[in-house]
């Protein structure tokens, strides 16, 4: 049986192109888990579970859905969470401790089910401060970065894989926010990188 790699995520997850006027996505081999899954082969399942606009889980009925998608894994399997940047934005000004407070409950709702896949947890990535003018971009970005932190205690209490991905330099789209194509051939690279330590694949 091969094991399963779901990735649960918001639109840099799904591929969203920003140069769309209605909502479509990059061509689907040039986004991201398409890469990773080309490059490790038929021995993994690489599931996309992206979702434009998806905040860190909180509600009843985002945890039924998680409920729905873990219950179909195994414990061999990982459901990685690549959230917290739809959190940031919703807020004025950006709060991390919001995100993080909500990955924290996110987290002890999860990692109680009795059955569940491994669990590991990517803070995501943001447009660098010095590479915009733009005052919100900056204060997001330094606010991602807080957020990253947060991110990283959580993962060393709850005793689970941290990828940071706040510190790779992911090229975006002209928005600053979405992950140009080539952005998501770095993040594809990067990940690759770090999946054989983070979660022990095999070479």
């Amino acid at each position: 049986m091969r094991r399963k790699l779901l990735f649960y995520g918001d639109s840099n997850t799904w591929g969203y192109d920003p140069r769309s006027y209605i909502g479509e996505r990059y061509p689907e081999e040039t986004v991201w888990t398409s890469l990773v899954s080309e490059a490790l082969g038929d021995r993994y399942d690489v599931i996309n579970q992206g979702l434009n606009g998806r905040q860190v889980p909180h509600s009843d009925y985002e945890f039924r859905h998680i409920d729905f998608l873990m219950d179909r894994m195994s414990p061999e399997d990982v459901f990685f969470v690549m959230l917290g940047t739809n959190d940031l934005f919703v807020e004025i000004p950006p709060d991390a401790g919001i995100a993080t407070e909500r990955m924290e409950a996110f987290l002890r709702r999860v990692l109680k089910r009795a059955a569940r896949p491994g669990i590991a947890l990517i803070a995501p990535p943001a447009v660098r401060p010095e590479e915009t003018s733009d005052p919100v971009l900056q204060q997001f970005a330094s606010e991602n970065s807080a957020m990253a932190e947060g991110y990283r205690k959580l993962a060393e209490s709850f005793g689970i894989p941290l990828i940071d991905a706040s510190s790779w330099e992911i090229d975006f789209a002209f928005d600053g926010v979405h992950f140009s194509e080539e952005g998501h051939r770095q993040f594809a690279e990067h990940l690759l990188n770090e999946l054989p330590q983070t979660i022990k694949l095999p070479e």
